[in-house]
Order: C-alpha cells, then sequence, then structure tokens
C-alpha cells in the first residue's frame, strides 16, 4: 500500500535518476580516462621519437667527433713521421737523446733496480744515460724551513725537489755528446714498464720545444715528470725560469708540490705569452697565489692533511681552468711551443702518476704506459719491487 503512494513514486523516480547520472559520470570519465590514455600514449610515442633522435643525433656527433679525433691522431703522427724524415735529411741521421735523472744521495740504492732498467732502455735506443746526485741548489733561506722537520724525506724537501734543475740546464747548454737534440728527464720513482721498452722517445717529438702528456683535470694539478725538452734556447730558458721561481713569493712560503707547483705557474705564463702575441688575453698569474703556502714535512703529518688537500684542490681548478682557456680543453690542448700528447694518443703514456692510476683500471694504464711513477714519499724497498715485479715481470732485479 505504502509502495504505491505519490512518494514512493517520487523516490523511485529519483533513486532511477540518481542511478542515470551515475552512470552518465562512470561512462564520461571512463571516457575522459580513454582520451587521456590516448594522449599520454602519444605524448609517450612523441617523447620515445625525440629520445631516439637525440641519441642518433648525439651518437652522430660523438662519430664525428671519434672521427676529427683520428684525423687529428694521424695528422700528428704524419706530423711527426714527416719532422724525423727532416731530420735525418738535415742531419744524416736521428735525432740524439740524453736521458736525465736526478736522485738525491739517499735514494740511489734504493732506486738502484728502476736506474737498472732505464739504462737498459737507453742502450736498446742509443741514448745518453745521465743520473746525477750533485747539490748545486743552495740549502739555505726561508724556502728550507722543512729540511730538519722530524720524519722528512730529504729527496722531498723543498730544495731538493729543484736540485735537478741546474743540472739540466747544463745538460741543455752543454750537453755531452754536443750533438745530443732531445733532453727526456724523468724523475727518479719511474720504473719503465718491459713491454714498452722497445718504444723510442724520439716518437714523442713533433717539433716542439716541450713535450708532455696531457693530464685530465684532478685534485692534484700537472704532474712533471717525462719531460721532453728541444735541445735550444727556448728549453734552457724554461728550466731557467723555474729554478728561479723557487725564490719567488712571499717569504717563508714555498710553492705547493716544489717544483710541481712552480712548474704549473710557469707553464700558465709559457701559454700566456703565447697568447699575448696572437693578441688575445694573456696570464695575469690568476693562480699564483693560491701555488704557494708556508713549508709543510713530507710524508705530511696527519693534523694538517686536509688543509694540504684543499689548498692543492684550489691550486687544480684554477689550473685546469686557465690550461684551457689558454690551450683549450683536456685531449685537444694546442700550444705553439708544447706538445700534450692525449691519451687517446696511439702512443703509449708517459707520465702514468697517483692520478691515472686512481682514475683508470689498472689493467688499461699498465697495458698503455712507458712508465709508473711512483710520486709521493711513502716508498721503501718492499713497495719498489713489488712495482717493478708489476711492470717488468717476476725477476725485475740485476743479479
Amino acid at each position: 500500500e505504502y509502495m504505491g503512494t505519490p512518494r514512493s513514486r517520487a523516490m523511485r523516480s529519483a533513486v532511477t535518476l540518481t542511478s542515470l547520472l551515475g552512470i552518465a559520470m562512470a561512462f564520461l570519465l571512463m571516457t575522459t580516462l580513454i582520451s587521456m590514455w590516448g594522449t599520454v600514449t602519444e605524448l609517450h610515442d612523441e617523447i620515445h621519437a625525440l629520445r631516439t633522435q637525440s641519441m642518433r643525433e648525439i651518437e652522430s656527433l660523438r662519430a664525428m667527433q671519434r672521427a676529427e679525433r683520428a684525423a687529428r691522431l694521424r695528422a700528428d703522427e704524419a706530423v711527426a713521421s714527416l719532422n724525423r724524415r727532416l731530420f735525418a735529411a738535415a742531419h744524416g741521421r736521428a735525432p740524439q737523446v740524453v736521458l736525465y735523472t736526478f736522485q738525491s744521495l739517499d735514494s740511489v740504492e734504493l732506486f738502484d733496480g728502476l736506474n737498472y732498467w732505464r739504462q737498459c732502455w737507453a742502450s736498446m735506443h742509443g741514448y745518453t744515460h745521465v743520473i746525477n746526485s750533485t747539490l748545486v741548489v743552495p740549502v739555505d733561506g726561508p724556502r728550507d724551513l722543512q729540511r730538519d722537520a722530524p720524519g722528512q724525506v730529504l729527496s722531498y724537501a723543498d730544495y731538493m725537489m729543484y736540485a735537478w734543475l741546474p743540472v739540466a740546464a747544463d745538460l741543455l747548454e752543454r750537453s755531452p755528446p754536443e750533438t745530443a737534440d732531445l733532453l727526456f728527464y724523468l724523475d727518479a720513482d719511474t720504473v719503465m714498464h718491459f713491454d714498452m721498452l722497445q718504444f723510442s722517445v724520439v716518437d714523442y717529438w713533433e717539433g716542439h720545444e716541450l713535450t708532455v702528456m696531457d693530464i685530465a683535470p684532478n685534485d692534484w694539478g700537472y704532474n712533471k715528470n717525462a719531460l721532453l725538452f728541444r735541445r735550444g734556447p727556448w728549453a734552457l730558458a724554461f728550466v731557467r725560469r723555474l729554478l728561479r721561481m723557487r725564490d719567488e713569493g712571499t717569504p717563508g712560503q714555498r710553492y705547493l708540490q716544489g717544483d710541481n707547483g712552480a712548474f704549473m705557474e710557469l707553464l700558465l705564463r709559457v701559454l700566456g705569452e703565447e697568447a699575448e702575441e696572437r693578441g688575445l688575453r694573456g696570464y695575469n698569474q690568476t693562480c699564483n697565489a693560491l701555488a704557494q703556502a708556508k713549508p709543510v714535512p713530507y710524508p705530511l703529518p696527519k693534523d694538517i692533511v686536509p688543509l694540504v688537500v684543499e689548498q692543492n684542490r684550489r691550486l687544480s681548478d684554477c689550473v685546469f681552468s686557465e690550461l684551457e682557456r689558454l690551450a683549450g680543453p683536456f685531449g685537444a690542448r694546442r700550444s705553439r711551443n708544447i706538445k700534450f700528447v692525449a691519451l687517446d694518443d696511439t702512443r703509449p703514456w708517459a707520465n702514468c702518476w697517483g692520478s691515472i692510476q686512481n682514475s683508470v683500471p689498472e689493467a688499461e694504464w699498465r697495458a698503455r704506459c712507458l712508465a709508473t711513477h711512483m710520486n709521493g714519499p711513502n716508498k721503501d724497498a718492499e713497495y719498489i719491487e713489488w712495482e717493478m715485479t708489476r711492470a717488468l715481470g717476476p725477476k725485475p732485479f740485476p743479479r
């Protein structure tokens, strides 16, 4: 009886209407979702197409860069080959090389095995091998505050870091034999790689005044080792300038890493001079203040390690920024007087120092390196023998 009343009929109509509205809203929502899904699918397809196109363009750019790099390497090799042929035609012989190493008297016995293999390499290629321990650099003055520090490693005392330079200048000026054309400087803590003994350092030379291995930005700057000088006025002036820099700057301070910090600064000054000759902005010693600090003993006391690490990081940031501005980016640096041999070059890596060893897989750098540079003060006979065994085989010492 109740269901047949007008009120009940109105309620049934309201329920029906609500149901219809619900169905309509559900249908509308479903239609909207389907439409949105279509839009999302279209966007996804467009993004995928753009990503595919971008990847193709990136790969095309990389291919162009590889082709450009390969062409540059072929050009460099052709220049080096032509340079050697022209030299041989003019002089009737191949370039003659002086292989030079300076080592402190306290390290001569420690590095005996390293000297033996450098002599083997020199003998194989007809180089004159010079090992010198003559201390010409004065040991007095404010820059030698560290020489008597407890636990100081003599070869890392500041005055010892520059001790190779007077002899290098003498070799460049009055090198025996007088016909020597190139001077190749290797630090005493450098071990040759057996598989690279057949390589001649002459193959690095493309006619430049100084040839160095290019170094990627890192926290410890541009390592000074494996320097190939063309014997002449430019190289002599460079070495003498580097020696004079030992006494530059604020009294009581020294260049970070000794001669290595001074080498980085001088490298920038030389490149800046080249830029000015081309009418470009030169180098105004932006990094020089960062390169100097109060002398510290080596090995570093633990309490000052963070400070020294930060000092070197700031210096390195400055050096590599200026180096890129003056000579170009890593792997493509250019200079009239300095040859930066890129790591993607077909020739061996001349200076496999700590930065290379810490950033490149060991199997790769050991396969590519001319020699391992055991830079740093923590060297003893056991470590040296271990490193020589890795580089030269199970019996690296002469018996």
